[in-house]
């Protein structure tokens, strides 16, 4: 509990959500053991629109999100770039 609250102040403070620092987590350590600077990942998403609500199922997809770690000196400018 204590980690999650801190998380989220963090985010907070960044105008983030939890999901966009975690992401940025995720990208530092891409980069980490790559050393690639300008990368995709694949994010699930699902959805629920008015013209298949009567459908039964599961609607999913993926985006791909791009993440530049090239010009980020801290964790904190990855997050803004991130957002």
């Amino acid at each position: 509990p204590d980690l999650s609250a801190r998380l989220e102040g963090f985010a907070r403070e960044r105008a983030a959500t939890p999901f966009m620092v975690l992401l940025a987590a995720y990208g530092a350590l891409v980069r980490r053991y790559t050393g690639a600077a300008d990368f995709l990942v694949s994010v699930p998403i699902t959805e629920r629109r008015s013209a298949t609500e009567g459908a039964i199922g599961y609607f999913g997809n993926a985006v791909l999100l791009r993440i530049r770690v090239r010009h980020c000196d801290t964790f904190a400018s990855l997050v803004d770039t991130v957002r």
